[in-house]
């Protein structure tokens, strides 16, 4: 409840002089009063705290060097108002509009309409946003009925971060919005929103809630074929991080996201594809070499990504990706899945299906009774990983092809069998024959 919405109204402890000047002069009303002009200068702006009773302290927003300027103030009449703010980081804001006449039931319900102007401001004003920062400039409208607000805009962000753990986007980041908001439930709609990394435009759609201890959301983003290299911009942001001195480039992504749960600390979930990209000065080829069965891999300063795509799950805790799937040049495919947690840690779990090509110079060099499909692990960090041998893997891997080819090559044609091993197989001579018949069918 703001300091003001009780203007108008005594105190119940008012004086008798408080009490005749806003005594109702018909039942029901208050004294109309008028002022032509009342201005304020350099105050300070609280915007009330939100969250426990343990954090309400550092939750709360306050801006400093206001300026408001009033014309026509009357609880019964429509009054015009500038207020700006002169940010100490250089920053300015501004809202010009009218409101009135005053809601006597609830100011917050009066009416209004305004123009949003904000050049420069500081993100990191936001406690609530848990490392989101950057710097804002847009220009929005902003009405009210007094039931349901209403409000759209356009605008950037230059040196974006939307999580403690991330860095500074390289580059502007854009965006457009129109939403609904209704004053009595505290919830709204986000009826269109578009933002635009560089190249190429992503679609925003959702609802959120302003009510309670910090705003929820439930918001989806989804963007198809956009140039991998504007995505890249903003991956810092998110607090993705690639290997040391590598870099993505050309290519395209497809993705869809949703976000739900409390702005502080949101749920993240969704999938993305990556295809035709090139993973610059990293050489997967060489990292992959010590593991057994991938020594003949091709090597090379880059990594090409005919496609790569997977699912993840992004908490504050951790990050986990499933069903990651990619197809390299050179290398054949990759799969697996594992977890990066708020370190940038790394636990994966991943299996290498060597190509056709592959396959062949490790036949070549006398390793061709080794599986073509050989499991390692990936430790270390993002921005230092360490591919290590899945031994355990490796060793079930090659058990596998081993029985696998045994029991292929026990097959014999009956015709060409003796008449003793027609009936038994190496099956029939190892288990018997009530499991021959089964274990050839299966192999």
């Amino acid at each position: 409840e703001w300091n003001f919405s009780t203007i108008g109204h005594p105190p119940d402890s008012a004086s008798a002089i408080t009490e005749d000047v806003f005594a109702p002069s018909v039942a029901g009303s208050t004294q109309p009063f008028l002022f032509d002009h009342i201005k304020i200068s350099n105050g300070i702006l609280v915007l009330p705290a939100t969250g426990t009773a343990q954090t309400k302290e550092s939750s709360r927003i306050t801006l400093e060097h206001i300026d408001i300027d009033l014309g026509n103030v009357g609880l019964d009449r429509v009054l015009s108002f500038v207020v700006s703010s002169r940010m100490a980081d250089g920053g300015r804001m501004q809202v010009r509009g009218d409101a009135g006449p005053v809601s006597q039931d609830d100011p917050g319900k009066t009416p209004f309409h305004a123009s949003i102007h904000v050049a420069g401001a500081n993100l990191a004003l936001i406690p609530e946003s848990s490392g989101l920062s950057g710097w804002l400039s847009m220009d929005a409208s902003l009405a009210s009925d007094g039931s349901t607000a209403h409000s759209e805009g356009r605008g950037r962000v230059e040196k974006l971060r939307l999580v403690r753990t991330g860095t500074a986007a390289s580059q502007p980041v854009s965006f457009s919005y129109a939403t609904e908001y209704s004053l009595a439930t505290q919830t709204g709609v986000l009826r269109q929103g578009e933002i635009s990394p560089g190249k190429g435009k992503a679609q925003l759609s959702g609802n959120y809630i302003l009510r309670g201890t910090a705003p929820v959301a439930h918001l989806k983003l989804s963007g198809s074929q956009l140039p991998l290299e504007s995505v890249q911009a903003i991956l810092a942001a998110l607090g993705v991080q690639l290997p040391a001195g590598s870099a993505l480039s050309g290519g395209t992504v497809t993705g869809n996201v949703s976000v739900d749960g409390r702005v502080d600390r949101p749920l993240t979930t969704g999938s993305a594809e990556i295809d035709n990209a090139r993973l610059e000065g990293f050489d997967l080829g060489s990292k992959l070499a010590s593991i057994p069965g991938l020594s003949g891999l091709e090597s090379g300063a880059d990594v090409g990504i005919v496609t790569l795509s997977s699912q993840f799950r992004i908490s504050p805790q951790v990050t986990h990706i499933s069903n990651l799937k990619s197809e390299l040049s050179g290398i054949g495919s990759l799969t697996g899945g594992g977890d990066i947690d708020a370190a940038n840690r790394l636990q994966f779990k991943m299996v290498a299906h060597l190509s056709s090509p592959t396959a062949s110079v490790l036949k070549h060099i006398g390793l061709g009774t080794l599986p073509k499909e050989v499991p390692f692990k990936v430790e270390g960090t993002t921005s230092l990983p360490i591919f290590l041998p899945d031994l355990s893997g490796l060793a079930r891997n090659m058990a596998t092809n081993v029985v696998t080819d045994a029991a292929k090559n026990a097959i014999v044609p009956r015709e060409a069998a003796p008449n003793h091993e027609r009936k038994k197989g190496l099956w029939g001579r190892i288990f018997g024959h009530k499991e021959t018949a089964a274990l050839n069918a299966k192999y």
